[in-house]
């Protein structure tokens, strides 16, 4: 079902490869994150979508941003510093937050970041692998990206299930520092990739 000569070209399979790891992080820490909210520092459901929607707000923001930034540019620039701001945002996540509910001072940075990151580097990401396809197939290439970002993302969804388990476990802020460390390891990985080893655009 899919053409795998399309992943010859090394700026395709360093994007996917790339858009794996961080797609680990960024399905699944949007469950990660209300279930903190929730168990940890007992916000309600209203305050927990409360909370969560700076990071949406300021990942639509960059999205326009980092468009405008992969045209002048190219797609490097946003792709790097995007994947930073996430590495960033999950590692202040592992080592900030804790049992102590300060919304503004500890979880606003950190989902604050990983909307930017998530805004300027994804949609880049995904132009960056169909400019070094023919036209034709645009389709297939933009199918095999998603079908890895969605896998990706549900490996995640089992291991932060996995991690956090049951909510009245003794050892709760522990399961989830463990949780943001397993994602900050991805988050980094992806990173590494796209700031040490990335084609440059052609």
């Amino acid at each position: 079902m899919i053409d795998l000569g399309l992943f010859a070209d090394q700026r395709v399979w360093m994007t996917s490869l790339a858009n794996t790891f961080v797609s680990v992080t960024s399905l699944s820490i949007w469950l990660v994150w209300p279930l903190y909210l929730g168990r940890i520092w007992d916000y309600s459901k209203l305050d927990i979508g409360l909370a969560l929607t700076a990071g949406p707000v300021a990942a639509a923001t960059m999205t326009l941003v980092g468009g405008r930034v992969a045209d002048r540019f190219g797609h490097r620039w946003p792709i790097q510093i995007g994947s930073l701001f996430m590495v960033f945002s999950v590692g202040w996540c592992w080592l900030v937050l804790d049992a102590e509910g300060r919304y503004v001072t500890s979880f606003l940075p950190g989902i604050l970041s990983f909307g930017f990151g998530w805004g300027l580097s994804s949609p880049a990401m995904n132009s960056f692998a169909l400019s070094a396809v023919p036209e034709l197939a645009w389709g297939a290439m933009n199918a095999a990206f998603n079908m890895l970002r969605n896998v990706a993302g549900a490996v995640g969804v089992a291991a932060a299930v996995a991690f956090t388990g049951a909510a009245d476990r003794p050892d709760i802020v522990a399961a989830f520092d463990r949780a943001y460390g397993f994602f900050f390891a991805f988050t980094a990985a992806a990173a590494l990739i796209v700031v040490f080893a990335y084609p440059k655009d052609t």
